[in-house]
């Protein structure tokens, strides 16, 4: 992980590039399961980028234009977090395109919540 500091990487990247580690070490350890489960053909794309969703008053919602995430296929998995608290929003994404990727923030709650801004990172699982 250093030497990912010394060359620029950052604390978000270098966490995005530990989970795909993981994720791939899981899906060898799923297809070892079964004599008949083959080996899964999994690929993971990532990404993230900087957003200040505007303040969210109850149940209203945040859809962004569409982030660009090479590889990304209609029907891959999406995985997305955002670095600061959410405060009880809801955060999804989907591919809506091919190389695609659209999020959505929604406020479930009964107040106006503002995040302020921060960093979405998206990670795009190809089975």
């Amino acid at each position: 992980m250093a030497i990912r500091r010394e060359i620029g990487w950052s604390q978000e990247a270098i966490l995005l590039y530990e989970i795909l580690k993981q994720l791939e070490r899981l899906a060898g350890v799923v297809a070892g399961l079964s004599n008949e489960v083959a080996q899964l053909p999994v690929t993971f794309s990532a990404t993230n980028v900087a957003v200040n969703p505007p303040s969210l008053a109850a149940g209203a919602q945040f859809v962004s234009a569409g982030t660009t995430v090479t590889g990304a296929s209609l029907g891959d998995l999406v995985t997305v977090s955002f670095s600061l608290d959410l405060q009880g929003i809801q955060l999804t994404g989907y591919v809506s395109a091919p190389n695609t990727v659209t999020y959505v923030f929604r406020n479930g709650t009964a107040g106006v919540i503002d995040l302020g801004a921060g960093l979405v990172n998206i990670l795009v699982t190809h089975l």
